[in-house]
């Protein structure tokens, strides 16, 4: 078992650059260790300082604030380095939970670390791994991809990059991409099984479970979805050929046009080792997305 240490009572910290995760919706989730350390650091590194100063006001820690985000980081970053070559103490925090993780701040880790500035932090809240646990999905092997690309075609060729691993996928989307999101996966992937959950720690927290090709038929519209949603998508499973190719896709759309979503789905399935419940889910989202 791991010994414990007290450090409840710190009252000093080293100086150097600490990493500080932070509630990722519920502002009771920050750790005691982290409002120490906030308290005592010379500045607090943020993406957005209005956005921190409501956590740092909650708890009551006055410490000057920065803002450091990816449109300012190469013209700040020299000037936070100094500071910690001189001896201040930084702690580096996202919007929300862990920061690095589809987050800015990899490059000034990286550079203090070749700089032989001390590097520590505090863990906590992190979207996708609370996501994960709630999930009921496989969590012995997991692969976190945060956002994938905004365009339709790149994020195709993301997820195929990541199709044949046996691990489930971590995936971090926007209300508005999300409909897109489950499409794309749906297609490249298979309908594995998936989760998608919203406001986590929050008062709307929810869970939503199923096949990507029932969450792709749930969340067709981006107009009534609100809320931070992170997906988890199961791993292939063992001699489950699910995947619809290209091919089978212009077929489909080719019978579609002339009968019945059932006939349709009889007629490919005898010349097809695709399972038949796949097929006639892939026809159902043809089906509708031409309508």
């Amino acid at each position: 078992m791991t010994d414990l240490i007290n450090n409840d009572s710190i009252n000093q910290i080293l100086p150097g650059l600490y990493i500080i995760a932070t509630p990722i919706g519920n502002m009771l989730d920050l750790p005691t260790r982290a409002k120490n350390i906030l308290k005592l650091a010379d500045v607090v590194l943020c993406e957005d300082t209005r956005h921190t100063s409501k956590l740092l006001k909650h708890y009551n820690i006055k410490s000057q604030t920065i803002a450091y985000h990816e449109h300012n980081a190469s013209a700040v970053r020299p000037k936070i380095l100094k500071c910690l070559k001189n001896g201040e103490t930084h702690a580096l925090v996202s919007d929300a939970g862990t920061p690095l993780l589809a987050d800015p701040g990899f490059k000034l880790v990286r550079e203090a670390i070749d700089q032989n500035i001390m590097i520590s932090g505090v863990p906590g809240p992190n979207a996708g791994i609370f996501a994960l646990i709630l999930s009921g999905l496989p969590s012995n092997k997991y692969l976190f991809l945060g956002f994938l690309s905004a365009k339709a075609k790149s994020r195709q060729t993301e997820l195929k990059e990541f199709c044949n691993i046996n691990a489930s996928l971590i995936i971090y989307e926007s209300p508005r991409r999300l409909p897109s999101l489950l499409r794309d996966a749906y297609n490249v992937l298979g309908s594995r099984e998936c989760a998608i959950a919203r406001e986590l720690t929050k008062y709307y927290e929810e869970v939503i479970r199923g096949s990507l090709s029932e969450l792709a038929e749930k969340f067709t519209s981006s107009d009534i979805l609100k809320g931070e949603f992170t997906v988890v998508i199961g791993p292939p499973k063992k001699n489950d050929q699910e995947y619809i190719n290209d091919k089978t896709d212009k077929e489909l759309q080719i019978l579609l046009k002339h009968m019945s979503i059932k006939n349709a789905v009889d007629f490919l399935s005898h010349s097809s080792s695709i399972k038949r419940n796949v097929l006639y889910n892939r026809a159902v989202l043809l089906k509708n997305k031409n309508q």
